[in-house]
């Protein structure tokens, strides 16, 4: 997971397993719509975990992050798609 090129092989994957439950959280909290190519990965180095970037606002992806069945479900697509178990977090990405 720390290898953001080989994190993107699966990318697609991973979209596909999480987009339908993270759009209907992010319409409960008041979000947008998200488009899944919106959908991307990084690593938090200070954290030492991966994170789940969107483009939301700062309050959404707080609401993200406090949502616990959320969080565990995320958690079982990160090891399911890329054999990944450990904390992530939600985290604001700005697109270009």
């Amino acid at each position: 997971m720390k290898d953001i090129d080989k994190s993107n092989v699966l990318l697609e994957e991973f979209r596909n397993v999480v987009y339908w439950d993270l759009l209907i959280v992010i319409k409960k909290i008041g979000g947008g719509h998200l488009e899944k190519a919106n959908i991307a990965l990084g690593w938090d180095s200070a954290l030492n975990c991966p994170r789940v970037e969107l483009a939301e606002s700062g309050a959404v992806i707080d609401g993200l992050n406090d949502n616990q069945g959320l969080k565990q479900f995320i958690k079982s697509a990160l090891n399911k798609v890329y054999r990944y178990q450990g904390e992530f977090i939600f985290e604001e990405n700005i697109p270009f």
